[in-house]
């Protein structure tokens, strides 16, 4: 089973990608420590597991696989 992760997360990383290559500063910015930010950034992600539970994401920052071994 493969499923993607990070769907709501992906424009916010997309955004910061683009801008940290124009200005080295912004990227440095998302290094930071900023403990509200990610308390929100990780009830989000929360909320899209508990969604994905009964949805597939169509796209995502990340692509997950869950195998099983068969015997042969």
């Amino acid at each position: 089973e493969l499923q993607y992760y990070q769907f709501f997360l992906l424009p916010a990383l997309m955004l910061s990608r683009v801008v940290g290559r124009k200005w080295r500063r912004m990227r440095d910015i998302e290094e930071l420590r900023l403990p509200l930010l990610n308390g929100v950034l990780t009830w989000l992600n929360g909320v899209e597991v508990s969604l994905g539970e009964y949805l597939a994401w169509p796209i995502g920052s990340s692509l997950m696989a869950a195998c099983r071994r068969t015997d042969a």
